[in-house]
């Protein structure tokens, strides 16, 4: 209860105040608790008979929130833990290395799921069951015997001169030239690329803000950076900035005629992909952007 109690406390902290170091503040308040005992107050008469992998899952969820998980991570764990659950059908207090074969065993077979996903879905649950072992809530850790999943191992290829021109050509707008240039220049992920601000392109770089809340600086080719200059004088941005948009590719909110969101992934991927089977293009997707540029 002590160590849910600062998780809650830090949480709280760090919704009013932002810039606030939950380190610091996890520090404080654990040694103002050092001699005391935290129990949660109730008014229930009865014993809690609720979902105890439920109650466990969301202390563990909180303790990744303060440990400075982003929201995507957070809820992608709960999916992946509330998935073995249902499917396995253990307390997570009592489940051992057995029952955890057999759910992959189930997943690779009746779900037909890849190695790469159950490898993912793997490491999530090793994460889970590690933090009830340093809880002391589990004396063994089940994942322990559950090792690495391999997956085969597929040369991907990078577009080549002539597919990214048969891109370029594709694009029907300022606004998706400027998204192919920018993925073609950064080689930056496709969330990355929808939460780009006008105020964080400065010359040839711009901040984005990649996974783990870590912004890093990406560098702008000349193509890119006319692109970007052509896009931001259309009518098409002028209205969304005039409204107060600060992001670079804005959505309109559903019905409300303001665009304040930033553009979906979903969007993006599925303008690629349109471009690609228009121009003749295959797997034309934004990773594959990425690995041209690192390639």
């Amino acid at each position: 209860m002590k160590e849910q109690l600062t998780n809650e406390m830090c949480l709280m902290f760090a919704r009013v105040l932002p810039d606030v170091n939950t380190n610091t503040i996890r520090s404080v308040i654990t040694v103002a608790l050092e001699h005391y005992t935290v129990t949660k107050s109730t008014t229930e008469i009865t014993t809690y008979n609720g979902d105890p992998n439920e109650k466990l899952l969301k202390a563990f969820l909180v303790a990744k929130k303060v440990n400075g998980a982003s929201d995507k991570t957070v809820k992608y764990y709960a999916f992946i833990l509330q998935q073995f659950f249902r499917k396995s059908e253990v307390l997570a207090d009592k489940c051992t290395a057995n029952d955890i074969r057999v759910y992959f065993a189930k997943r690779e077979i009746d779900d037909k799921v890849s190695a790469v996903t159950r490898n993912s879905e793997r490491r999530v649950l090793s994460s889970f069951f590690q933090w009830l072992n340093d809880e002391e809530i589990i004396r063994v850790n089940p994942m322990r015997k559950i090792p690495k999943i391999k997956a085969k191992k597929e040369q991907k290829k990078a577009f080549d001169d002539m597919e990214l021109e048969k891109i370029r050509n594709g694009c029907k707008s300022e606004k998706e030239t400027a998204i192919i240039e920018i993925l073609i220049s950064t080689g930056c992920r496709v969330s990355e690329l929808c939460g780009i601000k006008l105020e964080e392109i400065d010359g040839d770089t711009v901040i984005v803000h990649g996974k783990g809340n870590k912004d890093r600086t990406c560098y702008l080719t000349a193509k890119a950076r006319l692109a970007i200059d052509e896009y931001i004088h259309t009518d098409y941005f002028q209205k969304r900035y005039k409204l107060g948009s600060p992001y670079l590719f804005a959505r309109e909110k559903l019905g409300s005629g303001e665009y304040m969101n930033q553009m979906g992934t979903a969007s993006v991927e599925n303008l690629t992909k349109r471009i690609g089977r228009d121009v003749g293009v295959d797997k034309c997707h934004p990773h594959r952007f990425r690995r041209t540029c690192a390639t």
